[in-house]
C-alpha cells in the first residue's frame, strides 16, 4: 500500500504487520514532535506544535482501515475514548486478532491477489484492458455458467451478446473476456468473491444491481432449468447485492408448488437428476454424488450468509435426501 494512502486514507484494510508498522512510525513522528516542543527555538516550538497536529489524522485512518480488516464500521474507533476499557480492545482487537479471511464490504486483504490477471493482453490498453469490476462479472458468469458442470452453447450466446451489445466491447476486450471466463470457470476461488467485489464497486447503484441479477436469472434459465447449483448461486448473489427479486421469488413459489403437487409422483430419472447422475446408478456413484452434494449444499456451509441463504440451502439438502433414501430403497443398496 502506498505510504500516502497508508496515513490519511481511511478507505481500505490492512492487516496485523503494516498496522503495527504504521503505528511504530506515527510514534517515531510523535517523539520527533515532541523533542521540537521541548525546544527553546520558537521557530522548532512552531514547527513541533504543527507536527503534532497534523499526525492526528494518520493515528485515526490507520486504525480505520484496521477495523477495516475486521470487516467493522471505522466509527468502532470511538471506542478508544472509552477509559481504560477502550484503549485495552482496541490493542487487542486491532493488534492482534487477524482480519476476517477474504473479502469483505471492505475490500480484499492486504497483498492477495485474485485468481486471474487485470493486465491487459495488448499494450494498447485502450482497445483491450478491462478494468475492474468487469472482470468480476465476468468471473460470476463463468461460475454461473459452469455450476452445474456444463457451459452450454445457449449460455455461451447469452454471454457474448452480452459483452458485445450491453457492453460493447471490441474484438480485442471480447478476446480478453473470454480468457478470463475461461479461467474463472476452472478457478477455486469462491462465487461469492466475486460477487462481493462487484457489490463494493456499486453498491450505490442499486438499479445496476437487479440488472446484473436479472442476466443472472436469464443465463441460469438460458438452457431451459434452473439447476439446484444455479439456484444456490443466484440466492448468494441476492444476499450479497441486498435486494429482493421478484421473478426470482415467483419462479421458486412455482417450482415448490409443481413438486409438492399430488398429482406428480417423482420417478428414478427426477431423482437421478437431482444427484447429477443417470438412472442406472451404482452404490458407489450413489454415494460419491451424496458426499459431494452433501459438502456443496449443507445450511452450515453457507451459514455466514444470511438466513436466507442457509433456508434455501436446506431445501436442497432435503431433495437430496429424499433422492438418496429412493435409490438406497430401489435398489437395495448397503449403507
Amino acid at each position: 500500500m502506498e505510504v500516502g494512502k497508508l496515513f490519511f486514507s481511511p478507505k481500505g484494510r490492512i492487516n496485523r504487520k503494516t498496522y503495527w508498522f504504521a503505528i511504530a512510525s506515527l510514534f517515531v513522528w510523535y517523539v520527533i514532535a515532541d523533542m521540537m516542543l521541548e525546544s527553546t527555538d520558537e521557530v522548532m516550538v512552531g514547527l513541533g506544535g504543527t507536527f503534532m497536529f497534523v499526525q492526528l489524522w494518520p493515528w485515526i485512518a490507520v486504525q480505520i482501515k484496521r477495523w477495516h480488516d475486521r470487516n467493522k464500521s471505522g466509527w468502532w474507533y470511538l471506542i478508544t475514548f472509552i477509559p481504560i476499557f477502550g484503549p485495552i480492545w482496541t490493542l487487542v482487537e486491532l493488534g492482534f486478532i487477524k482480519g476476517t479471511p477474504g473479502a469483505n464490504r471492505y475490500g480484499f486483504p492486504l497483498g492477495t491477489r485474485s485468481s486471474y490477471e487485470y493486465a491487459p493482453m495488448k499494450s494498447d490498453e485502450d482497445y483491450s484492458y478491462i478494468p475492474p469490476p468487469l472482470p468480476d462479472l465476468i468471473a460470476m458468469f463463468a461460475k454461473i455458467a459452469k455450476s452445474d458442470g456444463v457451459v452450454s452453447p445457449a449460455e455461451v450466446s447469452l454471454i457474448d451478446d452480452f459483452f458485445i451489445t450491453i457492453l460493447r466491447f471490441t474484438p480485442q476486450m471480447r478476446k480478453e473476456a473470454i480468457r478470463i471466463f475461461e479461467q474463472a470457470k476452472s478457478s477455486t476461488v469462491p462465487y461469492e468473491v466475486y460477487a462481493k467485489r462487484f457489490y463494493q464497486f456499486h453498491q450505490e447503484n442499486p438499479v445496476l444491481l437487479e440488472v446484473i441479477v436479472d442476466f443472472l436469472f436469464a443465463l441460469g434459465l438460458a438452457d431451459g432449468v434452473l439447476t439446484a447449483e444455479e439456484e444456490i448461486l443466484i440466492s448468494q448473489t441476492l444476499v450479497i447485492f441486498g435486494i429482493e427479486y421478484e421473478a426470482y421469488t415467483a419462479y421458486r413459489e412455482k417450482k415448490q408448488q409443481a413438486e409438492e403437487s399430488p398429482q406428480k409422483r417423482k420417478t428414478a430419472k427426477d431423482y437421478a437428476k437431482v444427484l447429477g447422475l443417470t438412472e442406472g446408478v451404482t452404490s458407489e456413484e450413489l454415494k460419491k454424488a451424496y458426499r459431494n452434494l452433501a459438502m456443496q449444499y449443507h445450511p452450515d456451509k453457507v451459514a455466514h450468509l444470511g438466513s436466507k441463504l442457509k433456508q434455501v440451502a436446506e431445501e436442497e439438502m432435503k431433495k437430496i435426501n429424499e433422492a438418496y433414501r429412493f435409490f438406497q430403497e430401489e435398489y437395495r443398496f448397503a449403507d
